[in-house]
């Protein structure tokens, strides 16, 4: 481990690679392939480039759908990670020590 852990999140991803639509405020919905997830956030390929804003909505397709509101965190071309507002801990920050 080097001196800065970038990879320091609260919750563990799974990787699924699973289907997804992130539905936007004007009603375009937009077909994803949902790369990994957690419970507080996950990442997201966009099969087409769009301008997405900052808060959407997730249904990720699976055995039982699941809904989460978004609130992008990042975007890289194609790639965006997304937290769940309504997922966070409650728990204070955790402080890195560098």
């Amino acid at each position: 481990m080097g001196r800065y852990d970038f990879n320091n999140r609260r919750a563990i991803r799974r990787t699924i690679a699973g289907e997804g639509r992130v539905l936007l405020p004007n009603g375009v919905v937009l077909e994803v392939v949902v790369r990994d997830v957690s419970q507080t956030g996950a990442q997201l390929e966009l099969l087409t480039f769009e301008d997405v804003p900052d808060y959407f909505t997730l249904e990720m397709a699976a055995n039982i759908p699941v809904v989460r509101k978004c609130k992008m965190v990042w975007q890289d071309a194609e790639m965006i990670g997304v937290m769940f507002p309504d997922r966070q801990p409650k728990y204070p920050p955790r402080r890195q020590v560098i």
